[in-house]
């Protein structure tokens, strides 16, 4: 066998050989450090101030039950500073086995999440629109009722002065009348007054 045919099958056996990943997670390490170094659960807990149960999950790798994963990272970062670890090598454990298993979730899964999800943007969106609607309208009748008073309003005032004027010049005109009937009666007087007179020199012709 030449040394290009050993190349050749040492080429095909790095291609058909699985490559194992490290998908273990930190918390068996923090789990077996915190024994070497006669901790019991407890003992972390109070150090951290956080739960036994937090612990157990952390020991664990349960981190769905945990808060969200920049809580965790503090959390293994703590630990690993108690039980005299390396916090940045734990934590990069964390977050490839964190990738691992997001590249893993059910896409149905997620298609579902985000459907319910878009389901609930789109009735908050709804609500709010709709409560935009009732607002305008209630603004929109408001001030249409405050124009019909407005316009009523004006017209009852432009009705009183027309009266008004009407009842002057109905005044001016009895003023008038009274003024040509006192001229009448002036003129009969006069003309009277004027008969007589030819009648006086009449007789004493």
């Amino acid at each position: 066998m030449n040394e290009q045919e050993t190349d050749v099958e040492v080429i095909e056996q790095m291609v058909h050989t699985p490559v194992h990943m490290d998908l273990e997670g930190p918390g068996a390490l923090l789990r077996d450090a915190r024994i070497a170094q006669k901790y019991n659960e407890q003992d972390v807990a109070a150090y951290l101030r956080l739960s036994t149960d937090v612990i157990r999950h952390l020991e664990a790798d349960r981190y769905e039950k945990l808060p969200a994963l920049t809580f965790v990272k503090g959390y293994i970062r703590s630990y690993a500073k108690l039980v005299g670890l390396s916090g940045d090598e734990l934590v990069a454990k964390l977050e490839r086995v964190n990738l691992t298993e997001a590249a893993t979730t059910n896409p149905v899964q997620v298609e579902q999440e985000a459907s319910f999800k878009d389901r609930h943007v789109r009735w908050v969106s709804y609500g709010i629109v709709g409560l935009l609607v009732v607002l305008v309208a209630t603004w929109w009748h408001g001030h249409s009722s405050n124009d019909t008073a407005t316009v009523a309003q004006a017209d009852e005032a432009a009705v009183a002065v027309s009266n008004d004027a009407d009842e002057t010049a109905e005044v001016d005109d009895n003023g008038d009348a009274q003024k040509d009937l006192a001229a009448k009666a002036s003129d009969d007087s006069d003309e009277q007054v004027a008969n007589a007179d030819s009648k006086e020199t009449t007789k004493q012709s």
